[in-house]
């Protein structure tokens, strides 16, 4: 659970390597750029196994593909990005964002050769055959991520105001400018002239996700791109002078972002000191990795105590699948456990004939960072 996400976030950092590399960008463009990628938010990416983390590296690996198509490259290619981009889709839908915004950016910066292109078209079609059994499956269910994404559309206010912040932090708090030459570098310079659609999707993305009120990182795998162009820029700043002087600022902006976000999203801290901060309502990624073997041993407790002919018939029930998967991953001699959150709705409701239940309430898990577990808390 911690090896793959890093596996995964050190293929985008060399991705985005790669990327400045077809960009034309030189062997130190390529380093700055790599450097820039990994002291940003795929670090703390990086330490977490979610959907997120796929769904980046997908981005990345979309985005290189498309870098070396636009360019001319071998028209074959289309096949890995029809690949890539139905693993993605049975991953996440998010991609659809990158998919709405390439095909507007390739019309407005009209780009004729790629509609005419019968292997662009078949990677749609790829893309779509594997993401049918996912298709098909919501269908049948009656599209509950539809629901789910106008229950997240709820809070657009909210996703939205958080969209400038995220970009800041991920893209790192020192080297955001860094991206923010990229994308002027692809939207503007007469050098990037042929991945100026690639600019285009990304900001596209961005604004069917403002529109649609999803969350703020839904089209974040865009900024691999913007860093691989902003290595680019970056060293052709270097190169006028001063070179010293200004790798020594990168070099000092990039430990400084890195550690701040390895602060925010890392267990850099001990338990009790990071307890004492406001780190813990923050990030609450960070904070929701810590305690639950205390947590379990307390829900353990509960249930010892109970009578033996209750225990018979007891049930746990969890408000949430965060609460009820590590009962079931560490758990020892536990009841059947059971949620009505979200997919682990889809394993139904607790047997009639358990008639006792032990209830974990939201006051456990926000007791989780405390040394002491209170047993009052989960019943």
């Amino acid at each position: 659970m911690r090896i793959l996400p890093a596996l995964e976030m050190a293929s985008v950092v060399m991705i985005v390597g790669f990327i400045a590399r077809d960009l034309g960008g030189s062997c130190r463009a390529q380093i700055l750029a790599a450097v820039t990628a990994g002291v940003s938010g795929y670090l703390g990416a990086g330490h977490l196994d979610t959907t997120t983390e796929l769904d980046l590296l997908v981005w990345a690996v979309v985005m290189w593909l498309l870098v070396r198509l636009l360019a001319g490259g071998d028209q074959r290619l289309w096949v890995a990005v029809g690949l890539s981009a139905g693993i993605g889709l049975e991953n996440k839908d998010t991609l659809l964002f990158l998919a709405a915004g390439l095909a507007i950016g390739v019309l407005l910066c009209r780009r004729w050769e790629v509609v005419r292109s019968p292997w662009a078209w078949a990677a749609a079609v790829i893309a779509a055959m594997m993401w049918a059994p996912n298709l098909a499956w919501q269908a049948v269910n009656g599209w509950p991520q539809l629901t789910m994404a106008s229950q997240i559309a709820g809070y657009a206010a909210t996703n939205r105001a958080q969209v400038l912040p995220l970009l800041w932090l991920f893209t790192g708090p020192l080297l955001f400018p860094v991206c923010v030459m990229g994308l002027v570098w692809v939207l503007g310079s007469r050098a990037a002239a042929l991945w100026r659609p690639l600019g285009v999707a990304a900001l596209v993305a961005m604004v069917l996700v403002l529109l649609s009120g999803g969350k703020a990182y839904y089209a974040i795998g865009s900024v691999a791109l913007f860093m691989a162009a902003g290595g680019i820029v970056l060293d052709k700043w270097i190169a006028r002078g001063h070179r010293r002087l200004k790798i020594s600022g990168f070099g000092a902006a990039g430990v400084a972002s890195g550690g701040l976000i390895a602060l925010l999203t890392l267990p850099v801290l001990p338990v009790a000191a990071y307890a004492e901060t406001t780190l813990p309502a923050t990030v609450p990624d960070v904070a929701n990795q810590i305690g639950w073997p205390l947590f379990v041993a307390t829900v353990e407790q509960v249930v010892a105590g109970l009578p033996p002919a209750q225990r018979a018939h007891t049930v746990i029930l969890a408000n949430s699948y965060s609460e009820a998967s590590p009962l079931i991953l560490l758990g020892k001699g536990l009841p059947p456990v059971h949620s009505g959150h979200n997919s682990y709705w889809t394993w139904g409701p607790p047997p009639a004939e358990r008639t006792v239940v032990v209830h974990v309430a939201e006051a456990e898990r926000e007791n989780r960072l405390s040394e002491v577990g209170r047993p009052g808390d989960a019943c």
